[in-house]
């Protein structure tokens, strides 16, 4: 199946995105995980992304609640 893989065109479909929002003292930690699958060879992928804000800043364009 991982030799399938290599000569696969992905076809990537959206799965989800996990969002999290998580405070500290200083600042609030914003993660967001979206995941895809391939529709012809079911590879799954993920793209992450994270900020730190100060409090009282808005949040990243990016993080959906």
């Amino acid at each position: 199946m991982e030799e399938n893989n290599k000569k696969c065109k992905h076809h990537w479909i959206f799965m989800e995105s996990i969002c999290k929002r998580i405070p500290s003292d200083h600042y609030i930690e914003y993660t967001r995980t979206d995941l895809f699958f391939c529709e012809k060879c079911l590879e799954q992928k993920q793209i992450k992304k994270s900020s730190n804000q100060l409090y009282n800043t808005p949040k990243p364009d990016w993080y959906k609640e």
